[in-house]
This record gives C-alpha cells, structure tokens and sequence, in this order.
C-alpha cells in the first residue's frame, strides 16, 4: 500500500528510432506540489530532448525535476537501432548498468560485482577489453555520483536582469524564450553591460550562445526560482531604460520578435564584423540606439 506522499510516476518517449523510458519513486519532501506543473517540466523536457545518448545528463535533469522528492528508486532505459541501455538506482545508489549492442559485446554490471562482458554471438569481442573496461569503470564512477541541477548566483542574476528588460517575469514554457534572452543579451552589451558569453550564427543565420541555451533549457527544469535582488543600482537602471525603449520600439513593428533579433544580429555584426556596409550610420537601428544611450546619459 502506497503512503499518501509516495508517488511513482512513470514516463515513456520516442522520437524516430530513440525512445526513452523512466520510472520513479519518490516521497515528497514538501507540501502542495503542483503535480500538474510537473508533468508539463516532464513532457516539456522530453520533448524537446535532443542528446537522447548522454545517460549522465539526462539522468541529472531527472533528479532536478524531482527535486522535491526522496528519491527511492529511479531506473531509466534508453534504446536506438543499435543499442540499449539500462540503469537502475535504488535509494539513489547505482545497482545496475546493462549494455547490449547489436554489433558487439554486451555489458552486465551490479552493485560489489565486477563488469562483465559477453559476448551476443553476433562478433568476438576479444581485442581492446582491457581499455574498454577501464573506460566503462570511469563511466559507471559517473553515473554512481550523479546530482540534480543547481541554481546559481548568475542564474539568478539572468533571471532578474529578463524581468528588469522585458517587464515580465520569464515564461520558460514560451517557444521564443531562449530568442529573447539571446537577443536581450546581446542587445545589453552595446550599453556595456556584457556576460562574457560567445555568439556564433546559427543554422537560421543568427547569432546565439550555447551558454545561454543551456542556461534556459536547465531553468526549464525549474520553473519559477526564489528571486534575489543582486544587481547594482546603477546596471538596475541601465537594463530598465534599455528594456523599456527596446520594447516601445519593437512593439510598434508587425511582428515584434522578428525585429528583435534583426536588432541583435544588427548589434552582433556592427560589433564583431570587419566590413560596414555603406548606410550603416543611417540605419534606424543605429538612431535607436543612439536615443537610448541619450537617455542613459541624461538619467
């Protein structure tokens, strides 16, 4: 019989020919948890999941979604053409790791054993087992150790410095969230306020960090986060000012996220460009630009 703050929850998730596959036990470690909230961090997650072969991460985003619970038991499966795995954790200790691969050997490893190869019968697996062994032993030294997700003093900061800008608190559910935080930041380094992240162009030709698309995949997993006031007075009032004029701005154009990221990649190309093209100075975004460093100056 279950206890009345037990839960057990169940998931499965394919893509292509990836499915994941996890069950766990927990008991909550607090009261009034939104379980309807948590389902959707879950299927979110999920469903945007696009390193389905890196066991060590996506066991750690699991932990950060149940962080309000005491994990009692956690096993996860992950299965392509090729290969499938399974790890299972009872009381939060790795107890076993199986490995089968369709073109080589599988692997067999529970809690004080050692790690077993053998053979599937479809090719030998005599060569390289030594080096294979001492590679798997490093892996499984990982997954024994695997913790949730933590929250940072920069991602706090992050988090205010989206609400200064844009006025709202971050949806992390929208699909255009990690555009805007992208855009606001690199919007925010032309009025010298700079995080030190690297932009590079992207697939749709423009510029993004991969520091900060981590940043809002992990607050995914969070949601809402305890807000801390951390920014100087001074940066306060650069990023408001900013953020209020970049908004009237973009607000009165059709379509507002479209000429938010002409006004980045505008920014990114101005700043890390060799060449200027010949109007450049006379550009409506420049002018902008040039009125809100006006208002900064006379606050």
């Amino acid at each position: 019989m279950m206890l009345k703050n037990e839960v057990k929850i169940t998931k499965t998730f394919v893509r292509d020919d990836k499915k994941i596959c996890f069950v766990f036990f927990g008991n909550e470690k607090r009261e009034n948890i939104d379980y309807e909230k948590l389902n959707q961090i879950i299927e979110q997650y999920f469903e945007n999941l696009n390193y389905y072969d890196d066991t060590i991460r996506i066991i750690s985003c699991i932990r950060t979604i149940f962080k309000d619970f005491d994990e009692s038991y956690l096993e996860v499966s992950l299965s392509e053409e090729e290969k499938e795995i399974s790890i299972l954790y009872i009381d939060k200790l790795l107890f076993k790791y199986e490995e089968s691969n369709k073109k080589g050997a599988n692997i067999r490893y529970m809690i004080g054993r050692k790690i077993d190869y053998y053979d599937n019968g479809i090719e030998q697996f005599n060569h390289g087992i030594i080096d294979s062994s001492l590679n798997k032993i490093k892996y499984l030294k990982q997954l024994e150790s695997i913790d949730g997700l933590k929250i940072t003093c920069h991602d706090k900061i992050l988090y205010q410095v989206y609400k200064l800008f844009y006025g709202e608190v971050p949806d992390f559910k929208i699909p255009s969230i990690n555009i805007k935080f992208q855009m606001m930041l690199l919007i925010l380094e032309e009025f010298g306020i700079s995080f030190n992240y690297d932009f590079y162009k992207n697939k749709k030709n423009y510029p993004v960090s991969f520091e900060v698309t981590e940043f809002v995949n992990k607050m995914k997993l969070f949601g809402d986060i305890e807000e801390k006031d951390i920014l100087s007075q001074e940066n306060k009032n650069i990023v408001q000012i900013v953020g209020k004029n970049i908004n009237e701005f973009i607000n009165d154009q059709e379509n507002s996220l479209e000429t938010l990221i002409k006004l980045g990649t505008f920014l990114y190309i101005k700043r890390n460009c060799t060449y200027k093209e010949n109007l450049l100075e006379e550009s409506e975004y420049i002018k902008r630009i040039n009125l809100i460093r006006d208002k900064i100056r006379r606050k």
